[in-house]
């Protein structure tokens, strides 16, 4: 049953493989921008919580197989919307809608997998994708954590999202990229940096598959001969000895 459950593993990740590698090939240096130099900070003035969002998730046009949960839901509808287009455009394998929510890296990561073959495979066989959670949206560089599922497993990607003055763009964002079976299940796992190795390459899950013994040969009792054994040679049947010859 275990081996079962990491070939299905394993076929699931090489399957989206892609798909999580359009996600990790931009640079580590988000986040690590320079602080400026701080200016002096006033008192804190009391701000009222933000009103309720006035609008629906119904009111969104997206996929079917698109999941967005009420508690992912973000203030702005206008986001939201982008995200869904996003999702959407995913889950049905439409490089051309996807590609243009992209930023200029992700294109050209679209690009070599559209190239290489890649895509298709990878998004072929997605039968969900799920708006986990949207983090920092207050801070005007929110953060996308989108669960995709395929028939075997569930894989967690991130996404930055700009708004620019077309609308909002999304950057690929390097993580661990958890694993579940459910795409559910990912809606409070931690979005991590990738860990690396001594040489410079991101260490990966290592699933190692044994290829099954067919079930004849794991029932049956006969020895098969080693290829390198010189077939046994029969002996001859023995005949009248010289002297019972006649002569």
């Amino acid at each position: 049953m275990t081996h079962r459950r990491a070939e299905s593993t394993a076929t699931s990740i090489c399957r989206t493989g892609a798909l999580i590698a359009l996600a990790s090939t931009m640079l580590l240096g988000f986040g690590c921008k320079k602080k400026e130099a701080e200016t002096e900070v006033a008192a804190p003035v009391r701000q009222s919580a933000p009103a309720a969002p006035r609008w629906s998730i119904s009111d969104l046009a997206m996929d079917a197989r698109v999941q967005f949960p009420d508690r992912a839901k973000p203030n702005s509808e206008e986001l939201a919307q982008a995200v869904a287009d996003f999702a959407s455009a995913m889950v049905k394998g439409d490089a051309d809608a996807f590609g243009d929510l992209l930023s200029p890296d992700g294109k050209a990561v679209l690009g070599a997998l559209e190239e290489s073959g890649d895509w298709a495979p990878a998004t072929k066989d997605l039968r969900a994708v799920r708006i986990c959670r949207i983090d920092d949206e207050s801070s005007g560089t929110p953060v996308l954590a989108l669960g995709i599922e395929d028939n075997m497993s569930a894989t967690l990607l991130a996404w930055r999202i700009d708004q620019s003055s077309g609308g909002y763009v999304f950057t690929p964002m390097p993580i661990e990229a958890p694993h579940a079976d459910r795409v559910a299940m990912l809606d409070d796992a931690p979005l991590e940096a990738p860990t690396f190795s001594a040489g410079g390459a991101a260490e990966a899950p290592i699933v190692v598959n044994l290829p099954d013994e067919p079930d004849d040969k794991k029932n049956s009792g006969r020895r098969g001969r080693s290829p390198n054994r010189a077939p046994s040679r029969r002996p001859a049947p023995s005949g009248p000895s010289p002297e019972e010859l006649p002569s």
